[in-house]
């Protein structure tokens, strides 16, 4: 059975407790690994960088609930119990995935009574076995794992590096909502983005993200949105290096939100029925209601006119048909588009054929009110 002194790492302690190499210098201080056995354990401090204290308690529910009652400290319990009933004390490591990846170290675990991390320790990095890093979030938006509806703080460990540089979260908010994620626990550097799946093509377009965060080294990276009712997923991306991460998302409701008085998609358009003479909206886009759609119909061929302004930040504007009616946007579909600098009015205008239309007003950047104008005359 693996024992903590052979587990601990003087050098990862010190590093990571810049206090200890303090005392050392000063004599207060015996040694890394008796400050770890009286102090640093008590403190949920990590004896190792394959240790993620952390982790263990957010994986063993009984784990947690033992060390609040002080009958444990996490390292305590996965030295006495934990390594022998195989629990993973990191995302980074994962005992059945070095057996099956390892089918021979089974026979030597077998005949040596030892367990799977013990045998990595002792043997495993140095004959340069690979660690068996499993991956828990998917790589594409189809695979993502998902967390459900984001209600309280939810929480996901996992790693990015060489060998798999990118992990996606589906959630879910079923009201307007301010969400909040965290990246930390970083050993290198990963980026954090906040997506959406704005075409349904089950791939991350440009017009898809919605925030991102991208801190040098291993800074903490966080995002705070308002978001409204639907479905986002969060990308955590290699930057440099290979590391463990946490991943956490919590959503609260804001004191205030705008009225959203225009649909968000095709199928949610406001519906104006048939457009003739002119008509005036107004309302509001901006990071948590990124686009509004407006449906009108024609009975007749017109001289058309579109017109927004009214305008602090920068929106653009486009006109629409859902030409095969499937209620997603196609490229063909989009007849025209007006994407004026800053806060200048967008316009469109011209003569369209009976049938049915969409207008959809975008956030380009910052949020604004607007006034939609439409006319049309035979």
């Amino acid at each position: 059975m693996l024992e903590l002194q052979t587990f601990f790492n003087p050098n990862f302690y010190m590093e990571t407790n810049p206090e200890v190499t303090q005392g050392l210098i000063l004599g207060t201080i015996q040694s890394p690994f008796d400050h770890f056995q009286k102090f640093g354990q008590f403190a949920g401090s990590d004896p190792t960088a394959l240790f993620d204290t952390d982790y263990y308690l957010e994986e063993n529910p009984d784990v947690r609930e033992a060390v609040l009652a002080g009958r444990f400290t996490p390292i305590g319990h996965f030295i006495e119990f934990g390594q022998l009933e195989g629990r993973n004390f990191s995302p980074l490591f994962d005992s059945e995935l070095y057996l099956e990846q390892n089918p021979r170290i089974r026979d030597e675990i077998s005949k040596d009574k030892l367990t799977g991390i013990e045998h990595y320790v002792r043997y495993g990095q140095s004959e340069g076995i690979a660690m068996p890093v499993p991956d828990r979030a998917g790589n594409t938006l189809d695979k993502a794992k998902d967390l459900g509806l984001v209600d309280g703080t939810q929480t996901a460990f996992d790693f990015v590096g060489n060998r798999d540089i990118r992990d996606i979260y589906r959630f879910e908010v079923n009201t307007a909502e301010e969400v909040k994620l965290t990246l930390d626990s970083l050993s290198a550097d990963a980026d954090l983005r906040l997506v959406r799946d704005a075409g349904n093509d089950g791939s991350i377009d440009g017009g898809d993200i919605i925030n991102i965060s991208q801190k040098s080294g291993k800074s903490h990276e966080v995002l705070s949105q308002l978001l409204q009712p639907g479905i986002y997923y969060a990308v955590v991306s290699q930057f440099e290096g290979d590391t463990s991460y946490k991943l956490s998302l919590s959503a609260t409701r804001p004191d205030f939100l705008p009225s959203d008085n225009a649909g968000n998609t095709l199928t949610e358009a406001r519906n104006i029925d048939i457009l003739t003479g002119t008509r005036i909206f107004g309302d509001f886009v901006g990071p948590f209601d990124r686009d509004d759609f407006y449906s009108f119909n024609l009975e007749r061929a017109s001289n058309f006119n579109l017109t927004v302004n009214g305008l602090r930040a920068d929106v653009d504007v486009s006109l629409l048909q859902d030409i095969n009616g499937n209620g997603a946007i196609e490229d063909n579909e989009i007849l025209r588009t007006s994407s004026e600098p800053g806060t200048d009015p967008e316009t469109i205008s011209g003569v369209l054929l009976r049938g049915n239309y969409f207008v959809r007003v975008s956030r380009f950047e910052g949020e604004t009110n607007y006034i939609l104008t439409l006319s049309a005359t035979t």
